[in-house]
């Protein structure tokens, strides 16, 4: 995807080194500063196969019907959605500028994951927020000319942001209680086989927010401005970005859950291991995971494999930009 972008951004810098084979120094007497805002929306760019990290639910859509069974598969990011933009400028020369910018993005809601069995039913979803900042280079036409065309490298590095993700299950064949079986023996302190967690019926509700760590990417943006009056300039822009954040950590915010074996209720405390999750980037025999290490506690956190979700989008801007 990176590459994508990259040829992209060469093929501006060959439409703009012709249009400023005559560079023109910034007077004294020119606005050399500039600050711009800029709306828009967001839609997937090079989308990828949207699963559910749930092991549980590991299939983006599955239906079965009677003697009908159908799976799909869903394609996107989670970068689609509202953005709002603010930038500084200053005017190296006519045609270049150095620019220093924030973008806010919350993105609509994105299906994970969803299943509909006679004995499971299920869907997974999220949306996202995040805050950046974007440090850039402005290649113009000429700042000074009524109508210019410009194109923006940027870099996209998030400071702050988080995904919401909301959870539906109703489970009739004891899959989540099958997987959680270690779980479940630490809390009754009685072994426990496959046979019995087969017949649990769990009904799930669930809102966890999911944190994101430290991020790179890059946004690249050919536009043009219309100038309006001396100081005020339109904005339209195209703008392509490509951004993964890592996951640093997960809780759940909100936690709702019932089960039940033969119609008789089974009153069991949600654990902290159950509630909270750390990403790491490798798991080993000594990792808080049922899976991996037999000796978990249940009084702390669960880790599991770092997430790197894309948040990639190609997104169409309008702005207005004053010169001073």
């Amino acid at each position: 995807m990176m590459k994508h972008v990259l040829s992209i951004f060469f093929l501006f810098c060959i439409h703009i080194s012709v249009l400023t084979a005559q560079e023109e120094i910034v007077t004294d007497d020119q606005n050399k500063w500039y600050l711009q805002l800029k709306v828009g929306y967001g839609i997937p760019f090079n989308p990828t196969v949207q699963q559910s990290p749930l092991p549980f639910l590991d299939f983006h859509d599955i239906n079965v019907s009677g003697n009908s069974k159908t799976a799909k598969n869903g394609y996107s990011t989670l970068g689609n959605g509202l953005k709002t933009e603010i930038q500084i400028g200053y005017l190296i020369s006519n045609h270049i500028a150095a620019e220093l910018g924030t973008r806010y993005s919350t993105t609509g809601e994105i299906l994970l994951s969803k299943i509909n069995t006679p004995t499971f039913t299920s869907s997974h979803k999220v949306n996202s927020q995040w805050m950046e900042i974007n440090p850039g280079i402005i290649l113009s036409s000429g700042f000074n000319k009524k109508i210019t065309i410009y194109s923006r490298i940027a870099l996209s590095i998030p400071i702050f942001g988080n995904t919401t993700s909301n959870v539906l299950i109703d489970d009739k064949e004891g899959r989540i209680a099958t997987y959680f079986l270690p779980v479940y023996e630490k809390q009754l302190g009685i072994p426990l086989t496959e046979v019995f967690t087969n017949q649990v019926e769990t009904q799930l509700e669930v809102e966890a927010v999911t944190k994101g760590g430290s991020s790179l990417g890059l946004i690249a943006g050919l536009g043009s401005t219309w100038k309006l009056s001396s100081n005020v300039n339109l904005m339209l822009e195209c703008a392509i970005q490509t951004l993964a954040i890592r996951s640093l950590d997960a809780e759940y915010t909100a936690y709702t859950q019932s089960s039940s074996i033969n119609g008789s209720p089974i009153d069991i405390e949600v654990v902290r291991y159950n509630r909270e999750i750390i990403f790491v980037d490798e798991l080993t025999e000594i990792s808080n995971n049922h899976l991996f290490n037999p000796s978990f506690s249940i009084d702390e956190p669960q880790e599991e494999l770092r997430l790197k979700p894309d948040f990639s989008n190609v997104a169409v801007l309008l702005g207005v930009q004053y010169q001073f």
